[in-house]
C-alpha cells in the first residue's frame, strides 16, 4: 500500500524538476533574461553536453558484471512483442495519415508504448520510493536502452528519412525540366546520386542512416560510460579528479536543464507577430515610465495620430503576488486589472472590468503546466461570453486553440486552431482562424545568432473570398543597441524603421511606410520615444 510518506518523496523528487520549468518560462516569457536565440542556444547546449553526460554518469556507475540476465531477456521479449503486435495491426490497417508510411508508424508506436523516460523522470521517482534497489533496476533499463533500443529507434528513423529522400528525389528527376536538371547539377555529389536513382539501393540508404547515426553525441557517450563502466569494475580505475568533477557538474544539472529547456516552445509562439508587426509606427508616439520605492509604476504615453491626440495614464501596484492595474485614457475610459499570481503552483487569476462599459467585466484563470497551458475566462454578466484557449505539447511540436461562445445567442464568436513546429534555428506555424475561414502559415528563421538577424514571412488565404495576403519581414543588429527592421506585403507596401536603446531599457524608434504602388503619395513616417529610468 503507498503510504502518505511515499506520497512525499514522490513530490520531493519531482516538484524540483518543474521548478526548473516554471523558473525558465517566467526568465524568458515575463522577465526577458533569454532571448529567443538564447533560448535555442540552451537546447543545443541540453541535447550536446547535458544529456550525454548525464548518460554517461549513470552507465558508467552501472556493473556490467552484475547485470540480471532476467531482467536483459524480458526487456528484449517486451520489445519483440511491441513490435509483432504493430506490424500485425498494420499489416490488416492501412493508415492514411502520418509522414513516414508504416515504419514511421511503427517507430512511434515502439517509442511509445516500451520506452519510458527511466533517465529523466523514472529514476527520481522510484528511488524517492524503493530506494536503492529500485535504482540499480531502472539504471540497467536505462543502459538497454541508450545502448541498443534508442540507436535502433534512431537508425530505422534516419532509414525512414532516408527513404523518403530518395523517392522524392526520383520522382524530381521524372517530372524535372532542364532548369530542375541544373539545379540538381549544383547539389553535391553524393546527393546526385540519391535522388537519380530510380530505386535506390539498399546500401545507400542504409550508409546514410549510419552517418547520421554516428554524429548523435548520446551514442557516444553510451559507449564511452560503458567502456568505462568495464574497466572501472574489472581493473578498478577511476577517472581523473578533474575530469569526474567536470561529469558530475555538468551531468547534475542535466535534468534541470532539460526541463528548464522543455518551456521554450510557449515562448517562441509570438515571435513571428513581434518581427512582422511590433515597433513599426506611421503616428507619433511618447511613452515615460516612473517608479517609486513603495513599488509604484507610473506610464504615461500619448500618440498623436493626424489631427487626434490619444493618451492614456497607467498605473501599476505591486505586492507579494498581488498586482493592480489602472489605466485612464483620453477617451474617459477607465480600464482595471487585478491579477493573483500563483494562487496555486501555476495558477494565476484575474479580474478586469471597463469603465463604463458595463459588459466588459470578466474573471480569467490561467494555468501552466509543463506539458500545456490552459486559459478561460468568464464575462460578469447575465449572459456571459466565455473563451476556452489551450496549448499543450513539448519543445518541438505545439497544438493550441482558442475558442469564445456566446451564451446569448448560442453562437461561436470565434474558433482558431494551430500547430507549432520548432527545431533548432527555425520555428513554423499553421493555424486556422475565423471559424476556418482563414488559414494561416508563418515561418522564423534565427540566420545570425551574434548579430540577431532574423527573417520571416507570413501566408495568410481566405478559403471563403479566395484572397490571399503575403508579408515577408527581416531584422538585423547593427550594434547590441541598434535594430533595424524592414517588411513588405503583397499589396505593395513596403515598412521600415531603426530602433536605438539610448540607455537601458529607454528606447527612440524611427520608421517609415510607403505604398510603392502609390509612389505619388507622400510616404508615411513615424516616431517613437520610451524613457524608463
Amino acid at each position: 500500500m503507498i503510504s502518505w510518506l511515499d506520497v512525499y518523496h514522490v513530490f520531493s523528487a519531482t516538484v524540483p524538476l518543474y521548478v526548473t520549468m516554471i523558473l525558465g518560462y517566467l526568465s524568458a516569457k515575463h522577465l526577458n533574461i533569454f532571448s529567443l536565440e538564447q533560448c535555442a542556444g540552451i537546447n543545443k547546449f541540453v541535447a550536446k553536453f547535458s544529456i550525454p553526460l548525464l548518460s554517461f554518469q549513470v552507465i558508467s556507475q552501472n556493473n556490467p558484471f552484475k547485470m540480471s540476465p532476467r531482467l536483459i531477456l524480458s526487456d528484449i521479449l517486451q520489445k519483440i512483442l511491441a513490435f509483432v503486435v504493430l506490424a500485425v495491426v498494420l499489416r490488416f490497417w492501412h493508415p492514411t495519415g502520418g509522414r513516414g508510411g508504416k515504419l514511421g508508424w511503427i517507430i512511434t508506436g515502439l517509442s511509445v508504448s516500451v520506452l519510458p523516460n527511466t533517465l529523466i523522470l523514472g529514476i527520481p521517482i522510484l528511488s524517492a520510493i524503493d530506494g536503492d534497489a529500485a535504482v540499480n533496476i531502472l539504471v540497467q533499463i536505462v543502459v538497454l536502452q541508450s545502448l541498443i533500443w534508442y540507436n535502433i529507434l534512431l537508425f530505422l528513423f534516419e532509414i525512414n528519412a532516408a527513404r523518403k529522400i530518395t523517392s522524392s528525389g526520383a520522382s524530381i528527376e521524372h517530372r524535372g525540366n532542364d532548369n530542375e536538371e541544373a539545379d540538381i547539377e549544383q547539389e553535391p555529389k553524393e546527393e546526385v546520386a540519391i535522388v537519380r536513382t530510380r530505386s535506390p539501393g539498399t546500401g545507400k540508404i542504409l550508409l546514410k542512416a549510419w552517418q547520421k547515426l554516428i554524429i548523435n553525441p548520446n551514442t557516444y557517450a553510451t559507449l564511452f560510460g560503458l567502456v568505462w563502466a568495464t574497466l572501472h569494475f574489472r581493473l578498478g580505475w577511476k577517472l581523473p579528479e578533474m575530469i569526474g568533477k567536470s561529469v558530475h557538474m555538468i551531468s547534475d544539472g542535466g535534468l534541470g536543464m532539460a526541463m528548464f529547456s522543455l518551456v521554450f516552445e510557449f515562448v517562441a509562439l509570438d515571435c513571428i507577430v513581434d518581427l512582422l508587426y511590433k515597433d513599426y509606427q506611421g503616428d507619433q508616439k511618447l511613452s515615460i515610465t516612473t517608479y517609486s520605492s513603495t513599488g509604484v509604476t507610473i506610464t504615461t504615453s500619448g500618440t498623436n495620430k493626424g489631427d487626434l491626440f490619444v493618451g492614456d495614464v497607467a498605473t501599476q501596484v505591486k505586492n507579494k503576488n498581488f498586482t493592480a492595474d489602472i489605466k485612464v485614457a483620453s477617451d474617459s475610459s477607465i480600464l482595471t486589472t487585478f491579477t493573483y499570481d500563483e494562487a496555486t503552483p501555476g495558477l494565476k487569476a484575474i479580474v478586469s472590468a471597463k469603465v463604463p462599459d458595463q459588459k466588459s467585466a470578466k474573471v480569467e484563470l490561467q494555468y501552466l503546466h509543463p506539458h500545456a497551458g490552459i486559459c478561460t475566462s468568464v464575462g460578469l454578466t447575465a449572459n456571459p461570453v466565455v473563451n476556452f484557449s489551450g496549448v499543450i505539447g513539448t519543445s518541438v511540436l505545439a497544438l493550441g486553440t482558442d475558442v469564445s461562445f456566446d451564451t446569448e445567442s448560442g453562437n461561436f464568436k470565434h474558433f482558431n486552431a494551430g500547430v507549432s513546429f520548432t527545431k533548432d534555428d527555425l520555428i513554423a506555424s499553421l493555424t486556422m482562424n475565423d471559424k476556418g475561414e482563414k488559414l494561416n502559415a508563418s515561418y522564423y528563421h534565427i540566420v545570425n545568432p551574434l548579430k540577431n538577424t532574423v527573417v520571416g514571412a507570413e501566408v495568410s488565404h481566405n478559403l471563403k473570398s479566395q484572397v490571399n495576403s503575403i508579408t515577408v519581414g527581416t531584422q538585423h543588429a547593427l550594434d547590441p543597441l541598434t535594430t533595424v527592421k524592414a517588411r513588405v506585403n503583397n499589396a505593395g507596401i513596403a515598412n521600415a524603421l531603426i530602433q536605438h536603446e539610448w540607455r537601458p531599457k529607454s528606447f527612440i524608434t524611427i520608421s517609415g511606410e510607403v505604398d510603392s504602388k502609390a509612389i505619388e503619395k507622400s510616404a508615411k513616417v513615424g516616431f517613437a520615444l520610451a524613457l524608463k529610468p
